[in-house]
């Protein structure tokens, strides 16, 4: 069974590490190698930040990914990483689906049109797709 914990300080490195993941960053909408200074800051922000939810995933003791739902305009807009050693066991979709399931209203995931790990994951998720522009999918499910 998958617990979600918030993000605290101790795991700003590994998220840094993940982050910059050369399969994480390929997936990403950002794709540029982050340096260790501008993450802690952002890390740090986004610890303060009211609209902005970071977990850590654990199954049993073992971290096997992070999640993260942002608040604009009281939409859900989630994202989330699979740790690199946890990749290609299932994780992903048990993951994001247990995540859509703790949250309300409308969530929204976008997402790069080749990366089709995470657009079968939204879509395991209960997402379907809502827009395509350039090369980015947005992926929606309202839930009452």
């Amino acid at each position: 069974m998958l617990t979600f914990k918030p993000a605290t300080v101790e795991y700003c490195k590994l998220l840094f590490d993940w982050r910059n993941d050369e399969i994480t960053r390929t997936n990403s909408i950002s794709s540029d190698i982050i340096p260790f200074e501008n993450h802690i800051k952002w890390f740090n922000e986004s610890l303060k930040n009211i609209n902005r939810k970071i977990y850590i995933v654990f199954d049993n003791n073992t971290t096997v990914g992070t999640t993260r739902v942002d608040i604009v305009n009281k939409k859900n807009i989630i994202s989330w990483t699979i740790a690199p050693s946890a990749r290609g066991k299932g994780y992903g979709k048990l993951m994001v689906k247990s995540f859509v399931d703790m949250l309300n209203g409308e969530i929204i995931a976008i997402i790069k049109e080749n990366n089709i790990a995470s657009i079968k994951i939204a879509e395991f998720a209960g997402l379907k797709l809502d827009n395509k522009k350039n090369n980015i999918l947005t992926f929606k499910l309202i839930k009452k």
